[in-house]
């Protein structure tokens, strides 16, 4: 018997081949642990994005966070990986999830009082 539906939020841009490995690797831990996974990794390489690519059009980055958007809103609950508070896609994936009310899973726990959101700059880190 499954968990259900997950998403798995993964920081991609600026990454060695764009984190597909650690999404990867993330999506079998998660898949073992009873969860079906839907993975941005998985939907790029179906569409024939291999992640070896250093720069993408802002209109097709525009155009993967909207079909991943899409599949957010199919799950039941949504695994974001480390550093997810330093991508403008995540981030905007966690709004979301935290806004519909999805059960949220984080591989570094998230410290609510030190970020807060500011969309121009994705998420902005306060010290004290």
């Amino acid at each position: 018997m499954t968990k259900g539906l997950i998403y798995l939020s993964i920081p991609m841009r600026d990454y060695a081949g764009s984190n597909f490995e650690h999404g990867d690797n993330k999506a079998c831990e998660l898949s073992d642990d009873g969860w079906v996974v839907i993975s941005p990794v998985d939907m790029d390489r179906a569409q024939g994005i291999d992640g070896s690519a250093q720069e993408y059009d802002p209109a097709v980055i525009n155009n993967l966070l909207r079909r991943d958007i899409t599949a957010l809103l199919t799950v039941n609950a949504a695994y974001f990986c480390k550093d997810y508070e330093a991508s403008r896609g995540c981030n905007i994936e966690h709004a979301i999830a935290r806004g519909i009310g999805l059960q949220c899973f984080y591989e570094v726990p998230r410290d609510d009082e030190k970020y807060v959101y500011s969309w121009g700059n994705s998420m902005v880190r306060y010290t004290t």
